[in-house]
C-alpha cells in the first residue's frame, strides 16, 4: 500500500522491530566498541565487521576516517557545549534567543547520537558547524568591547 512506501513508516516500522528485538541500538554500539582498537584508521573496516551502523556520530565517525577525525568530532562537541553553557550565562542575550539557541543545540546532541550522521544526515553536521560558527562568532568580544 501507499503507507508502506512513505519513509516516516518504513523508519517507524524499522524501529518497533529494533526495538522489539534483540539486537538494539546499544548493542550496535557495544559491538563498534569491540573493534576500536583493532581498526584505529577507519576506512569503514568497522561497519564491514559488524554490518549495520552504529547509530553514534563518533563510533560511525570512528569507523569511516578513523581515531584522529574522531578526536576532533570530540573537541567540537565540548567546545560546542562550552559555548552553549557561556551563552546560557550571559546577561546580554534575551531568555527566549537562549531558550531557542539551547533547544536547537539539544535536538541535534540527540540525533548525533541516534542516527547514522554521516549516511544519513551529513547535511545535519554541516548545518550544525554552521550554527556552531555563529554562535562562536556572537560570543567573541567586539572591538568596542575589548576597549573597555
Amino acid at each position: 500500500t501507499l503507507m508502506h512506501t512513505l519513509f516516516p513508516y518504513t523508519r517507524s516500522s524499522d524501529l518497533e522491530e529494533t526495538v522489539a528485538s534483540s539486537s538494539g541500538r546499544t548493542d550496535f554500539k557495544l559491538d563498534y566498541l569491540k573493534y576500536l582498537l583493532i581498526y584505529p584508521l577507519g576506512g569503514g573496516k568497522i561497519y564491514h565487521e559488524v554490518g549495520r551502523y552504529a547509530h553514534d556520530l563518533l563510533l560511525d565517525l570512528y569507523s569511516d576516517a578513523g581515531i584522529i577525525t574522531a578526536l576532533i568530532m570530540v573537541a567540537v562537541l565540548v567546545i560546542s557545549l562550552k559555548n552553549v553553557i557561556i551563552l546560557l550565562k550571559n546577561q546580554d542575550i534575551s531568555n527566549d534567543m537562549k531558550m531557542l539557541i539551547f533547544c536547537v543545540y539539544l535536538v541535534i546532541y540527540i540525533q548525533f547520537f541516534l542516527e547514522p550522521i554521516m549516511a544519513g544526515m551529513p547535511w545535519l553536521l554541516a548545518l550544525f558547524l554552521f550554527f556552531n560558527g555563529m554562535v562562536s562568532r556572537r560570543l567573541e568580544p567586539t572591538k568596542e568591547e575589548l576597549k573597555t
